[in-house]
């Protein structure tokens, strides 16, 4: 008679270091497959919008703070990162969100449109010296006759270049500037009740397919990845 035993502690010793290790596995993969959808959303955004400044868009990398770990299975997909309500991931957040729905913006105030004269390119900063509030403080100050430096004093003839068209003027509301020889005139800034925001982000939607495409795959590659580890 021949008696076959199987010792089964290395089997099951393998098997418990891969239920210890599963989570981390997991984390990889949820990590992974997020940042895999930060990419996805940064392609989109730069592709249907303008970025003026590059820091607004999503990290490439998921932040510390935001990634899952093996005790918190959880990873979060923003379009900002941020802690404090003035930070810069705050304000991209508050930024884009709007581009989610898209709608109109009817603020209390008149929304400020650039015209070409301070943003001959879509991509182009406007100084911030000759924001809407940098120029309305110069024309005030002129009203009082008190001395104003920067751009909102003529280069030419010394006198304040800048003047105001109010509401009742339609589409003329706005700011304008004397300019050359002839002191011919030209809008700077267009003053408007509302615009309209188009629904161009379609986060969800991206981020969602990345998770649905990808997830499965990645979750694969991380176990395979943690089987070699514990054997």
């Amino acid at each position: 008679m021949l008696t076959a035993t199987v010792d089964m502690r290395p089997a099951t010793a393998f098997l418990d270091r891969l239920r210890a290790e599963f989570p981390w596995a997991a984390s990889v993969a949820i990590n992974r497959t997020v940042e895999l959808g930060l990419h996805a959303v940064r392609e989109r955004m730069k592709g249907s919008m303008t970025i003026r400044v590059p820091g607004f868009l999503p990290p490439q990398q998921l932040p510390r703070q935001w990634r899952a770990t093996k005790e918190k299975l959880v990873a979060e997909l923003r379009t900002g990162y941020g802690t404090t309500a003035g930070s810069l991931g705050a304000r991209a957040s508050s930024i884009f969100s709007k581009f989610e729905e898209g709608g109109t913006k009817t603020p209390q105030q008149p929304v400020y449109i650039p015209t070409k004269v301070l943003r001959p390119n879509k991509t182009d900063l406007v100084p911030r010296n000759l924001y809407p509030a940098k120029l309305m403080a110069a024309m005030k100050a002129q009203s009082r006759g008190t001395r104003y430096g920067g751009r909102g004093k003529s280069q030419l003839s010394g006198l304040y270049s800048y003047f105001l068209v109010g509401p009742q003027g339609g589409k003329a509301w706005g700011i304008w500037e004397r300019f050359g020889a002839g002191r011919e005139v030209r809008m700077v800034w267009a003053f408007r009740k509302s615009v309209p925001i188009p629904a161009s982000l379609r986060f969800y939607e991206t981020g969602m397919q990345v998770i649905n495409d990808r997830f499965d795959g990645e979750l694969w590659a991380a176990t395979e990845f943690m089987k070699e580890l514990a054997r």
